[in-house]
């Protein structure tokens, strides 16, 4: 069972008998899954699982259901606000799909360089490395080895801990918890009938509470059951918005309103990519071609070329895909059209200062 097909069964665009008696053996399975996620938090909780510190302050970042809800580019705001105002940081990072078959931790940015591809240590990494000048990467399903041999060979002030909210296993200092304004609890199923990876009640953990993806204030009954499992943690609103185009064989960078009444065409592999069409819908281009991939997959030649090729036979003046995809590109790419990856920013509306300040103030009060 692919990706797509298990979403479209889960959330219901499944029908038949079949479909139910799938659902029926995921719901089982989800039993089991939420016993032993029970066990596992309530072994946290009360200390018979161990979690190690590091010796210097941990800010995780992370969710409660798979799939996207921001945390790459929500890092990426969270890790450059800290840069811009002097501290040298660390992320830290599952390096999910990577296939460097080395022995981990993998060096994927000491800073200055980006040091591996998006095929040796996932895209997410490689996306950060590139943005990211002044910021150490590194990957390592085990993010504890990771930060240690982080401070031994190349030091820090910080760590940020990239989708660590359930990587209980490194104690942290500040847990950052995202929430889909959409979708905060997915289909309301733990996996695998579902997509939350840890029920509601998981929220108590969190220090800052973001509810992401934002189009427009989140509705106060979302607010007010959020609230009903953490009073405490502050609460802020984010919006992922394009914040530029660039032109894949030259680099150069455009404004996104560039695809205003273009006629484009589209490719993606995200874990949501109606969220990809609908960003360019509403930058006013008309996407005459999409075509949708597995969540990071590893594009081949021969792929982008039908790519291109079904495009420029929709009529398509430009190509466009994510930035995340990007990384994931072949070299040596030719189009008859231009071929533009999207750049998207977190926004946060309540202002940068106001949340990264509330992040230092709980630093702070954790030192005490």
């Amino acid at each position: 069972m692919n990706t797509r097909y298990w979403n479209d069964l889960v959330e219901g665009r499944r029908r038949g008998i079949t479909a139910c008696c799938l659902l029926f053996l995921l719901w089982c399975l989800s039993l089991l899954y939420r016993l032993c996620a029970a066990v596992r938090s309530w072994a946290y909780d009360r200390h018979i699982l161990k979690s190690s510190r590091l010796p210097l302050p941990v800010i995780s970042v992370g969710n409660i259901v798979v799939g996207g809800a921001g945390k790459t580019p929500f890092v990426e705001f969270l890790a450059s606000e800290l840069k811009n105002r002097g501290t040298r940081v660390a992320i830290l990072s599952r390096g999910y799909k990577g296939r460097n078959m080395e022995t981990p931790p993998h060096l994927v940015s000491d800073g200055t360089r980006v040091l591996l591809s998006a095929g040796e240590a996932g895209d997410e990494p490689v996306m950060l490395a590139k943005k990211l000048t002044g910021v150490i990467v590194v990957t390592d399903p085990d993010r504890l080895r990771a930060g240690r041999q982080t401070v031994q060979r190349l030091g820090a002030d910080l760590f940020v801990l990239d989708d660590g909210f359930q990587h209980r296993k490194l104690a942290r200092d500040v847990d950052i918890l995202l929430l889909d304004c959409c979708r905060p609890f997915g289909n309301g199923n733990l996996l695998p009938a579902g997509q939350l990876r840890e029920t509601p009640r998981s929220i108590r953990r969190a220090d800052i509470i973001v509810f992401t993806r934002c189009v427009s204030p989140p509705p106060q009954a979302l607010v007010a059951e959020v609230r009903g499992f953490n009073s405490r943690a502050p609460v802020f609103t984010a919006s992922i918005e394009p914040s530029g185009l660039t032109e894949i064989r030259t680099g150069v960078m455009r404004d996104p309103v560039f695809l205003k009444g273009k006629r484009i065409a589209a490719f993606s592999a995200i874990a949501r990519p109606d969220d990809f069409g609908r960003k360019l819908a509403r930058l006013e281009a008309t996407v005459v071609y999409h075509r949708p991939f597995p969540d990071h997959h590893m594009f081949t030649g021969r792929e982008i070329k039908d790519v291109i090729d079904a495009g420029f036979s929709a009529g398509a003046e430009a190509i466009v895909t994510t930035a995340k995809d990007a990384v994931r590109l072949p070299e040596g790419l030719s189009a008859a059209v231009p071929l533009f990856s999207l750049e998207i920013e977190m926004k946060i509306v309540e202002g940068a200062d106001k949340l990264v300040e509330s992040v230092l103030r709980i630093l702070k009060e954790k030192k005490r």
